[in-house]
């Protein structure tokens, strides 16, 4: 996957996410970009259970939504 600072994009594909790693890495993505502001709200996972933030493995391998991570092949 790709991470925020990366300015080289020039080895940069998208494509599905098919394995559990991928939606593991995915996961991780989305918890990182939502936990900031649950932080700063001081919300609980117990009071908050739908707050991407707090989202399980489990839900995601449940595929209600298709991941496309963008990869650097290098």
């Amino acid at each position: 996957m790709i991470t925020a600072g990366q300015s080289n994009t020039d080895n940069i594909y998208i494509r599905e996410a098919s394995s559990e790693s991928d939606l593991e890495e995915s996961l991780r993505t989305i918890k990182a970009s939502f936990i900031t502001v649950a932080k700063d709200f001081n919300l609980m996972e117990e009071d908050n259970p739908s707050n991407p933030a707090f989202t399980p493995l489990s839900a995601v391998n449940f595929r209600i939504f298709t991941f496309f991570p963008a990869i650097d092949f290098q």
